[in-house]
């Protein structure tokens, strides 16, 4: 559930969502970094995609943003070792890495994960 039953949209309109400035500077931070890259809004999730294949979520929550990648695991340099994993669950056996952000040093690593995420969609083979 997002927060407070709103949709995206009106979440990144809501002063009142106690991680507003964080949820909007990620999105900015995110969608800065890279090219060729679709982003999708839905209800209660912004989709990244490249090349039609979903690659990144950004899902805010009431008291956290949970910032979700496809990638295997061992390719994520998880420094926090605050990552949850969901082995084989993604798109073409990838693993489903969230990590919850809280505070600006998480935000930074979040848009490390994403990055890395960005980084093997782009170099997979079709």
């Amino acid at each position: 559930m997002t927060y407070g039953d709103k949709n995206i949209v009106e979440i990144i309109a809501d002063d009142e969502y106690p991680l507003c400035e964080m949820f909007n500077k990620l999105i900015s931070r995110i969608d800065s970094k890279t090219s060729n890259v679709v982003k999708q809004i839905k209800d209660d999730e912004i989709i990244y995609s490249n090349r039609n294949m979903e690659f990144a979520k950004i899902i805010p929550e009431e008291d956290h943003i949970k910032v979700i990648v496809e990638v295997p695991y061992d390719r994520i340099i998880d420094l926090s070792g605050r990552c949850s994993v969901e082995k084989f669950a993604g798109y073409n056996d990838t693993d489903l890495v969230s990590f919850n952000i809280t505070n600006q040093m998480d935000m930074q690593y979040a848009v490390s994960m994403y990055d890395q995420a960005y980084t093997y969609i782009k170099r997979l083979k079709l």
